[in-house]
């Protein structure tokens, strides 16, 4: 029997590794966080209803997880700090913070009953040069969430592993990420690994450590 792996979040590279695994034999189910029709699930991020609804619906399509994979952004914002409206920074700490605390909160709950699984979080890209404030603050915010939680959960009967890239091609990154799925090399657990344009692994680094 194939590996079963569901996925959640940013719909590019969310898309990206879903074919990757498919190509390597996995039963995928994945989730996006649409307003627009879409062939996947959508959800809201936002809702913690819907994101349980997301949970349920991805246990009832696969029965079980072998891979929870977790796919993190900031919103790519465009607009000077100054110029967004009040609505647009709430909508997206709304929809990139406190709906990535809501995924991973119900991810965790539905992966602890399974023993000997992952649960992969990736970080969309960081770019080479300057950041949009708000989407450096949300990227930096979800990185010090995920040390902390994941020191915290290092006993738990699931594994954790974590990716960051930096000035790479979606695609090359997405290559890498199914590259450390697939592997599941348990001595990466609780570690982030970092990852170059045309370099590959850059450095393993447990989680909350203060080098960055």
């Amino acid at each position: 029997m194939g590996k079963k792996a569901f996925i959640a979040g940013s719909p590019l590279l969310s898309e990206l590794i879903m074919q990757g695994l498919q190509s390597e034999g996995y039963d995928v189910f994945l989730g996006v966080p649409a307003e627009k029709e879409t062939p996947y699930y959508r959800w809201n991020p936002r809702s913690p209803i819907s994101t349980q609804a997301l949970l349920t619906e991805g246990i009832r399509t696969l029965k079980t997880f072998d891979d929870a994979v977790l796919v993190f952004s900031p919103p790519g914002l465009k607009e000077p700090f100054e110029d967004l409206s009040a609505r647009s920074i709430e909508s997206a700490i709304d929809d990139y913070l406190k709906g990535s605390f809501f995924l991973m909160k119900e991810t965790m709950k539905a992966v602890s009953r399974y023993t000997d699984s992952y649960i992969h979080c990736v970080l969309t890209p960081a770019p080479v040069g300057d950041e949009h404030p708000l989407d450096a603050s949300i990227r930096k915010a979800l990185t010090a969430f995920l040390d902390a939680l994941f020191t915290l959960e290092s006993e738990e009967p699931y594994l954790l592993q974590g990716f960051q890239g930096q000035d790479l091609a979606v695609e090359e990154y997405a290559q890498h990420i199914v590259a450390g799925i697939t592997n599941r090399q348990k001595n990466y657990h609780s570690r982030w690994r970092r990852f170059g344009s045309g370099q590959g692994l850059l450095s393993v680094l447990p989680f909350g450590s203060r080098k960055r």
